[in-house]
């Protein structure tokens, strides 16, 4: 169990229908005969500042204690952890929406010292006008919402631009890869690096494909309002790749 501070709030039940929570504090029951081999479950847990504090002492193996914000005379520092492809994985081989909405935050704290992401969006939609092609509607940081609106041209310059920052190599180290990784398992595509975004009736499918001479092509392929089963439409765009492919040699 992760984190470790949890196991001793951990209630083996065999009568408990699977895995949850206490609605009111962080008591954990799990019926050990319905979890199978492989299995990871991921329940929230009830945030405190004393509980922050001892799971960041647990992680990092030194004292950590509060202290009063109030204090002018205090110097803080920013603990950074230097692992970005956690961050990167996160986002796109698990389609982490938490850690979107966190990085937004994020980095709203650190331009405006204040957590506003309405201030950040506007902000960063000023400073990417000059190469995005199309105006965009985007309304929060992790995307999960009808009112984030934007066109499969601006997905595609936006690809172009992390190929441009970070090179095909480290993209085949963060992107799903088809049929292999990450929301990618269920795509049977070979060589394409992507990320899949779903919301009731809207399916879309953004990234990379690599051919049998090395060509990388882009593409942004978006299904909306369809009333389909999400399955069917993913074997459609499934399908329109392999056509690309075999056209595209």
């Amino acid at each position: 169990m992760i984190p470790e501070t949890f196991k001793q709030q951990l209630v083996l039940d065999t009568l408990e229908r699977n895995f949850h929570r206490e609605q009111s504090k962080n008591r954990f029951y799990l019926n050990p005969y319905k979890l199978k081999k492989g299995d990871t479950l991921y329940i929230p847990f009830i945030t405190s500042d004393s509980l922050f504090t001892q799971l960041l002492q647990d992680r990092i193996q030194s004292p950590v204690k509060l202290m009063d914000q109030t204090n002018s005379l205090q110097k803080w520092n920013v603990l950074y952890s230097y692992k970005e492809a956690l961050l990167y994985k996160a986002l796109l081989q698990d389609s982490d929406n938490g850690a979107a909405e966190s990085l937004l935050n994020m980095i709203s704290q650190t331009t405006f010292g204040e957590m506003n992401v309405k201030k950040t969006i506007d902000t960063l939609k000023l400073q990417w006008r000059q190469w995005l092609p199309d105006p965009i509607e985007w309304v929060d940081g992790s995307g999960v919402s009808h009112y984030n609106i934007l066109t499969p041209r601006t997905l595609i310059a936006v690809l172009k631009k992390i190929y441009q920052e970070i090179g095909l190599e480290t993209i085949k180290n963060y992107f799903p890869k088809g049929a292999t990784s990450g929301t990618l398992k269920n795509y049977p595509v070979q060589e394409v690096y992507a990320k899949t975004g779903t919301l009731r009736h809207s399916h879309n499918l953004s990234g990379y494909w690599i051919s049998n001479k090395g060509n990388v092509y882009v593409f942004s392929i978006m299904a909306n309002h369809f009333t389909k089963p999400t399955e069917e439409i993913r074997k459609g765009i499934s399908t329109l790749i392999r056509q690309f492919q075999k056209k595209l040699k």
